[in-house]
């Protein structure tokens, strides 16, 4: 055979060596190339994976944050419609004329008197003016009630008491109530406990 070009390794063992090397570090080269790629993907999918997490979490923490923010402006309203609350039960205790004891008064000794009489209404200040009215189904009654109310027992729960009014009410029955409006000021009842 003929050679056409000119062999510059001096042996042939040499040469196939070389080739040999050459052969290896080309299939190197190959694999390195890949594994490269393969790393690099890696690599990429792994940093995205983490990029999507952080993502998530500051959304979360965004979200958490705004929930938050809302939630203590509710709590903030919450507490200002509750001081607004307490301001105005201070001020309905700075005026309050605790009525109940003055009605409990007026309702023992209408029930001492008649049974039935009814307080139709009762206005106290914190005077302790007071306006009442008082019902009736009979006439007797009431001027059972009339009596009492001249009683000493009785006057001694006011400073005074004057009888406004008397009115004949026709019911839907025709049964006749009787009425009495009273106006005067109780006598206050801490003093009469020291």
């Amino acid at each position: 055979m003929k050679k056409k070009y000119i062999n510059l390794i001096a042996t042939k063992a040499d040469y196939q060596k070389l080739e040999i090397i050459f052969y290896r570090l080309r299939i190197l080269t190959f694999f390195s190339f890949f594994v490269a790629i393969f790393l690099t993907m890696g690599f990429y999918i792994i940093i995205q994976t983490q990029n999507n997490m952080i993502a998530q979490i500051l959304n979360e923490k965004k979200m958490l944050l705004q929930g938050e923010e809302k939630y203590n402006q509710e709590k903030e309203a919450k507490l200002l419609r509750f001081s607004e609350a307490y301001k105005n039960f201070e001020q309905f205790l700075k005026n309050d004329a605790n009525a109940l004891p003055y009605y409990q008064i007026l309702n023992t000794s209408l029930s001492q008197a008649t049974q039935s009489a009814l307080i139709k209404a009762f206005n106290i200040n914190k005077n302790r003016d007071v306006d009442f009215i008082v019902t009736f189904n009979n006439f007797e009654e009431m001027i059972n009630f009339l009596r009492l109310s001249e009683n000493k027992d009785f006057l001694s729960k006011f400073d005074n008491l004057i009888l406004k009014s008397f009115s004949v009410i026709k019911g839907e029955s025709l049964i006749e109530n009787y009425e009495l409006r009273f106006s005067g000021r109780f006598k206050n009842l801490h003093e009469n406990q020291n």
